[in-house]
C-alpha cells in the first residue's frame, strides 16, 4: 500500500539531473568559501603577529587602531615601512662591520673620535685601555707559566687527592640529648 502512495520517480525527468548538478555546484562553492575564509583568517593572524613583533619600533604616523578587515592594507603598509627601516639599519651595520674588518684599529680610533669627550669610548681612554690591556696580557701569560706544574708534581697531587677520597673516616658518635643540653648550658657531663 505504501508503494502506491509514494509517487514513482521518473529517471528521465529533466529536474532530476538539474538538482544533482545544483547540489554539486553548491558543494563546490561551499568548499571554495571555506578555503577563502581560512586563508583570510590565516592572513589576519599573520599580520597581527608581525604587528605585535614590530610593536617596539615606532614610526611618526603609526596606526593605533586594532586590526580589522577594513584597515588590513593600512597595517600592511605600516609593516612595510618598519621593515624598510630595519633593512636600512641592517645594511648600515653591515657596512660598518666590513669597515671594521678591513682596518680594525683605524675604525675603532675613528669611532672613538666621534664620541663625546666624557664618553668611556673617547679616544684618550681607548688608548689608555689598549696599553693597560697589553700589559695585563703579558702579566697573565707570566702567571700561567708560573702555575704550570711539572709531571711529577701533578702525579703526586693526583695521588694525594685519590688517597683522601678513598681513605675511610671514623664515624662520628651520635650525641645524646643530655649531652646537647649540657653543651647548651655550658656544662660538661661526667
Amino acid at each position: 500500500k505504501e508503494a502506491q502512495r509514494r509517487p514513482a520517480r521518473d529517471a528521465s525527468h529533466p529536474d532530476r539531473d538539474g538538482s544533482a548538478v545544483a547540489k554539486q555546484a553548491l558543494e563546490k562553492a561551499r568548499n571554495r568559501w571555506k578555503r577563502l575564509w581560512q586563508t583570510q583568517v590565516n592572513c589576519k593572524s599573520a599580520v597581527q603577529h608581525i604587528i605585535d613583533t614590530l610593536e617596539p619600533l615606532r614610526l611618526e604616523e603609526e596606526l593605533t587602531s586594532p586590526l580589522t578587515d577594513d584597515n588590513l592594507l593600512e597595517h600592511l603598509s605600516q609593516i612595510e615601512k618598519k621593515m624598510a627601516r630595519i633593512a636600512a639599519a641592517f645594511l648600515e651595520e653591515q657596512e660598518r662591520h666590513a669597515e671594521l674588518m678591513e682596518n680594525p684599529e683605524a675604525a675603532i680610533a675613528q669611532e672613538a673620535a666621534r664620541q663625546p669627550p666624557g664618553s668611556p669610548y673617547s679616544n684618550a681612554r681607548w688608548h689608555r685601555a689598549n696599553k693597560n690591556e697589553s700589559e695585563s696580557e703579558e702579566e697573565f701569560e707570566e702567571d700561567i707559566e708560573e702555575d704550570v706544574m711539572d709531571r711529577e708534581a701533578l702525579k703526586k697531587q693526583s695521588g694525594t687527592i685519590l688517597d683522601k677520597g678513598t681513605k675511610k673516616t671514623k664515624k662520628k658518635k651520635k650525641r645524646t640529648v643530655e649531652a646537647e643540653d649540657a653543651d647548651d648550658a655550658g656544662k660538661k657531663l661526667p
